[in-house]
């Protein structure tokens, strides 16, 4: 049987455009368009960027998840899966209800051709079709791979950025700073 998994490349591929889309949206509202930025809103961009990273992270995870099972190294289990997808048991703690897989007789079910066509759904992948599917599954975690890469980039130069502006010199620059008294003129009575 084919392994169950929680998307298809191209949902990987789509949900990274909504992250990406999603991470310019809360940059755009905390950064100034016509002027420089403060240091306050640059720390406030680096901790938007930082919630991004979290969440593309997770994707990617998600995605290492349903490749291993594509390779069929591990089987899935209840908690690998976000909620959203079937993956936590209902309220009440009962795990949702699960149809019986397709091929089998089930009782009080006539076997016809619609039931030889739901059992042909059900027979493992071709070996010619799981390598192309095993691909694209990859180039989607490639995709996410760049976008990691770039963002830590951003975030690693935010975080330079944020250093350098709140810089301050050190006590014993002060020191050496002489005051200079203004010249006095001597007083004539």
């Amino acid at each position: 049987m084919a392994p169950e998994l929680g998307r298809s490349a191209s949902g990987y591929e789509e949900q990274l455009r909504r992250h990406e889309l999603a991470a310019g949206r809360a940059l755009m509202q905390v950064l100034p368009t016509g002027e420089p930025p403060t240091a306050r809103q640059l720390a406030e961009a680096r901790r938007a960027l930082t919630r991004a990273l979290r969440d593309l992270r997770g994707l990617r995870h998600e995605l290492d998840l349903d490749l291993r099972r594509l390779q069929g190294g591990d089987r899935p289990t209840p908690g690998d899966r976000p909620p959203a997808q079937g993956g936590r048991p209902a309220q009440g703690g009962r795990p949702p209800a699960r149809r019986a897989p397709a091929g089998r007789p089930q009782p009080g079910r006539s076997q016809g051709p619609a039931a030889a066509a739901s059992a042909a759904a059900g027979r493992p992948r071709t070996a010619r079709r799981q390598p192309e599917e095993l691909y694209r599954y990859e180039a989607a975690g490639n995709a996410i791979d760049e976008v990691l890469d770039r963002w830590e980039a951003r975030q690693a130069q935010l975080g330079a950025e944020i250093e350098r502006r709140g810089a301050r010199r050190p006590q014993g620059a002060r020191a050496q700073t002489v005051k200079r008294r203004p010249r006095q003129t001597p007083r004539s009575d």
